[in-house]
């Protein structure tokens, strides 16, 4: 996701003072001397400068802002001043401590330069440098970037106010918790460091906290996943607000969920010129959910969007359901052993939870955990479960290539052509898709699973593994795992392929699967859990630290919950 939030440039361009006092015809303001015009008078005017020269202290401390002087960074060792744009100055003076006219004061040393200048002159240039004058016209050292044509008064003493540097070197961003724990909100201590060319920071553009549009520098926050809302920015209490003076406030905070990681950038409004970047990527933490019962490598979880998380436990016949923070559990009327586990909503929100038994039955069970089951429905494993909603009835699809539906009252099937070998089902747009390694495609059934509807396959890409499981993902994409290959598949229309650290083992979606861009997280062959985005771009992968993971979902606020088969609480959570 891309957010702008508005940042007003606390730098600015140098500020005129003062009004031209003319002898002769009236002239354009704000313009040199023409070097006709200076040679043809004959009248000069002598000028006191003042110049401060800021201590390290004053520069922190902001403590400059309503002098009367122009203001000189800490490491100006000579002034020099110039007619317009000439090249060579009117005069040049070293300036610091132990020089004559500079002695110190409250905010570090200032400094008298006089010199003359001709009465017809209407501007001229200030210039400091990080050496001592070679000469009284020849500065020395390195030219400091400070330069402004200001306006000439007729009087013995010149002031004038000015920025330290009107011209932006770079802006840099930092915060004092870049890695802020997940599931916690979290002050992130943001702060932005504006340098002029020199390297000296740039407090204010100018006196009157005054600012331009020129100015306004947006910080731009392109945050995984897509729509993520999981930072804040404000400006003195007040949201995504500008920065117009410096003694504004500004607050960056990360919410405590709702991003993976987000870039951060400042951007001038006009130029679009980029200064200083930095990520914030919040810290996953792990742990054990409290009661959860021992779980084995074949347990399966679902997580329905009101709260609760249901997961298979094969080896005690029963579902189990944390719900809460309180784990019970459920055994099936039948005695049957519940392998695979799904859910859905009939006519929203009554939840129903639908599941598959090593006996080779389906069945359906709402809120209340009352359930019905089907007789044996194929003489084959069945490979995957899902939800019709618009009929209240399971989806199922077996090894053997049988794929049905169970109405309560009858069992619609069909056989799936060529040599099927299903492993896998999942919602797909308008129906399901369903893994096939035997014929080593991707099938689609669209619609009611009865005889009238066919379905179409897609195959995989060249150089594809073998398909062991399927899940909806970001934009309505069907993933494929591959069970021999450290690939998988990304399929719409057409399917290619991503990479992947190890054979996935579960999938699941951290976005709504009607978001374009979204996150996918899988567990591995290793027991890692990886996460990839929208286009199947690994970006992290995680260890959990007390065992390997073996199975997947994400809860709806966006935490994960996972199998840890060797842990004595075989459900952990993720915050993520």
């Amino acid at each position: 996701m891309r957010r702008t939030i508005a940042i007003t440039a606390i730098v600015g361009a140098g500020i005129l003072g003062g009004c031209a006092v003319q002898s002769g015809p009236a002239r354009q303001p704000f313009l040199p001397a023409s070097s006709v015009e200076r040679s043809a008078a004959t009248t000069h005017v002598p000028i006191s400068l003042d110049v401060e020269i800021l201590s390290a202290k004053s520069l922190k401390n902001r403590r400059w802002a309503s002098l009367d002087a122009t203001i000189a960074s800490p490491a100006a060792r000579s002034v020099a001043v110039y007619y317009g744009n000439d090249r060579s100055p009117i005069v040049s003076a070293s300036v610091g401590r132990g020089v004559a006219g500079c002695k110190p004061n409250a905010f570090g040393i200032l400094c008298h330069v006089t010199f003359d200048v001709n009465s017809e002159t209407r501007g001229f240039t200030i210039r400091t440098f990080d050496a001592p004058s070679l000469s009284k016209k020849k500065p020395g050292g390195r030219n400091l970037a400070v330069g402004y044509t200001r306006q000439l008064v007729r009087k013995s003493s010149v002031v004038l106010r000015a920025a330290l540097n009107s011209t932006v070197g770079q802006v840099k961003l930092s915060v004092a918790n870049a890695t802020p724990a997940s599931g916690r909100a979290t002050n992130l201590g943001l702060h932005i460091d504006v340098e002029d060319l020199d390297g000296f920071t740039i407090v204010t553009g100018d006196y009157y906290g005054a600012s331009t549009a020129a100015d306004a520098l947006f910080l731009d926050v392109a945050a995984q996943p897509y729509g993520g809302n999981g930072l804040s920015f404000t400006v003195n209490g007040k949201p995504n607000a500008a920065i117009t003076t410096w003694s504004d406030s500004y607050k960056l905070s990360y919410l405590g969920s709702g991003v993976f990681s987000a870039d951060l950038t400042l951007i001038q409004q006009f130029s679009y010129k980029k200064f200083g970047s930095l990520t914030i990527s919040p810290k996953p933490v792990f742990s054990a959910v409290a009661g959860s019962p021992r779980l084995g490598a074949a347990s399966q979880l679902v997580a329905p969007p009101e709260g609760t998380v249901w997961f298979t436990q094969p080896d005690l016949h029963e579902i189990g359901i944390l719900d809460n923070g309180k784990v019970t559990e459920q055994t099936l009327p039948s005695g049957h052993t519940p392998t695979m586990i799904a859910f859905g909503y009939y006519y929203a929100p009554l939840l129903k939870i639908v599941f598959a038994t090593q006996e080779h039955t389906v069945g359906i069970m709402d809120n209340q955990r009352e359930s019905t089951e089907s007789p044996p429905s194929t003489d084959s494993p069945i490979t995957g479960i899902s939800y019709d909603g618009n009929y209240d009835a399971p989806v199922f699809v077996a090894q053997s290539g049988v794929f049905g539906e169970y109405f309560g009252d009858k069992l619609d099937v069909q056989q799936v052509s060529g040599t099927p070998r299903l492993t896998g089902l999942a919602q797909a747009e308008s129906g399901w898709a369903f893994a096939d390694a035997g014929n080593h495609d991707i099938g689609f059934f669209l619609g009611t699973i009865i005889p009238e509807n066919p379905y179409i396959t897609v195959p995989l890409p060249a150089g594809s593994g073998t398909p062991s499981l399927v899940a909806y993902g970001p934009g309505q994409m069907s993933w494929i795992a591959e069970s021999d290959k450290n690939q998988g598949a990304i399929v719409y229309s057409s399917a290619k392929k991503f990479q992947t650290g190890a054979p996935l083992t579960s999938m699941t979606s951290l976005s709504s699967p009607y978001d374009r861009t979204g996150l996918m997280a899988a567990t591995d062959s290793a027991g890692n859990i990886e996460v990839f985005d929208q286009t199947g771009a690994l970006l992290e992968t995680l260890h959990p630290p007390d065992g390997a993971a073996s199975g997947i979902v994400a809860g709806p606020s966006g935490d994960l919950f996972y199998v840890c088969a060797s842990c004595a609480r075989g459900l952990h959570r993720i915050v993520y």
